[in-house]
């Protein structure tokens, strides 16, 4: 597990036992599904109080909930950056973020829990809608669900075949795909 890339960002010492417990569900998660994972497990490898966790999380899932929010606000805020920056390439930066966390999506789909990862997806989506990374249409709803589901397809697809591509085919495959109607 490459857990440079399986914390929060640290503002308190709440958020490090936040990376504690988070650490922890990551480390179980690698060797049994969520099904079979306690609070009370999860609490015990990570060193901290339940109520820690409590205080922290709603659930399992909120666990992953917050995570991904946690990296969407990262990557939101390296995206404004990117926009007063014509260097940063919004995809680019997009499929080296799917990159760093191959891990995170190998457990989402070993657990099936895709739709957390298709919701975060959606939100990022809305992001590169907002950064003028993708062309809006005139109904946005559609265009994110559609980006999504294909975006979704497209991972799953990746991982299934171990990763094989790097970031420049995975970028290209993923552009490619999104000018597949033109006028």
């Amino acid at each position: 597990m490459n857990s440079q890339f399986s914390y929060f960002p640290v503002n308190n010492n709440n958020e490090i036992a936040r990376n504690l417990l988070f650490h922890a569900f990551v480390k179980l998660l690698a060797s049994k599904p969520m099904t079979s994972i306690s609070v009370v497990e999860i609490c015990k490898t990570a060193g901290v109080a339940r109520s820690t966790f409590y205080f922290n999380f709603h659930s399992k899932e909120d666990m992953f909930d917050k995570y991904l929010d946690s990296q969407l606000y990262v990557m939101t805020r390296r995206l404004r950056r990117a926009g007063k920056s014509p260097h940063i390439n919004g995809y680019s930066y997009f499929v080296s973020y799917l990159q760093l966390h191959k891990f995170l999506i190998d457990l989402l789909i070993k657990n099936r829990m895709e739709e957390t990862l298709s919701e975060h997806l959606s939100t990022i989506v809305k992001q590169l809608l907002q950064q003028d990374i993708f062309i809006k249409t005139i109904n946005a709803k559609f265009q994110v669900s559609f980006i999504t589901g294909g975006l979704i397809a497209v991972i799953i697809t990746w991982a299934q075949q171990g990763y094989k591509e790097n970031n420049q085919q995975l970028m290209n495959i993923i552009l490619n795909l999104l000018q597949v109607f033109k006028k």
